[in-house]
């Protein structure tokens, strides 16, 4: 028994994966109130016996350690652990599950090699480092470095866009970014976003079928629209959908939008 070892230092070993090959994180997380008592128990017994060693002759005077059923720590919580306590990621990266549809969708990082000034480009990632400075004007800005695991790029949020969505921007979220290359000699590439959509394991696939039909809805207009939804529906006592547009529809979207109601009119109020 270490004079160090607390609860403290024990949830830090479990937590950061030091203690893995004993068992699986979730179950010593959830026992590490019963491992301390377990410890504290038979360190007092080991200290009445002549030796520890004299305790271990018979092996059954030692009690065993029962493990009581615990809840399941999802993948993601375990890796922003090891992030939080070691700076990186030991046991496997949050976007790993995600890396086949990311590579099929072209929404790797590395591609921003290839970027020209002011070409549009989607990429997705995780939040590494955010970074704000105030411009002349006493706006805030943001400098945020994404990272997908293979490498890494700099998205720059000038005060418009860091207003809408500087509550989402945190460090391990994973979000994908739209937005422009920027391209300056002598510096890496970089991209200045426009908007952004966050995603997780239940969300993901919504996302992706959304990306594969050209669509892109931002982060703000899709809470806006959930939150709409949700008065109507309220309101109405039934299920409606609500179609939220980023400014002002031009006349093509109204009568596009037009023309798919009154084909297919449905039973859902719109």
């Amino acid at each position: 028994q270490h004079k160090n070892l607390n609860k403290k230092s024990l949830e830090s070993l479990v937590k950061c994966g030091a203690l893995d090959n004993l068992g699986d994180r979730s179950a010593m997380y959830g026992n590490i109130e019963e491992a301390l008592l377990y410890n504290k128990e038979n360190s007092a017994d080991a200290q009445r016996q002549d030796s520890l060693f004299g305790l271990m002759e018979n092996q059954d005077s030692v009690p065993q350690l029962s493990l009581k059923e615990s809840p399941v720590i999802s993948v993601a919580e375990q890796l922003s652990w090891e992030k939080e306590l070691l700076g990186l990621y030991v046991s496997g990266h949050p976007l790993e599950q995600y890396k086949e549809k990311f590579d099929r969708l072209k929404l790797d990082i590395r591609k921003v090699k290839e970027l020209h000034e002011g070409s549009t480009v989607i990429v997705g990632g995780t939040i590494e480092e955010v970074k704000t400075i105030l411009t002349s004007k006493g706006d805030q800005m943001a400098f945020v470095k994404f990272e997908d695991g293979v490498g890494d790029v700099e998205v720059v949020f000038f005060p418009r866009v860091w207003r809408a969505d500087k509550g989402r921007l945190q460090e391990g979220a994973l979000v994908i970014v739209s937005g422009k290359g920027s391209v300056r000699e002598g510096q890496p590439k970089s991209v200045l976003a426009d908007s952004i959509a966050c995603f997780d394991e239940d969300t993901f696939d919504d996302l992706l079928n959304m990306l594969k039909r050209g669509v892109w809805v931002d982060e703000g207009a899709h809470e806006q629209a959930e939150k709409t939804k949700k008065e109507s529906d309220a309101i109405m006592g039934q299920t409606s959908v609500v179609i939220s547009l980023s400014g002002a529809p031009s006349p093509a979207q109204i009568s596009g939008l037009r023309n798919v109601f009154t084909r297919r009119p449905g039973d859902v109020p719109v």
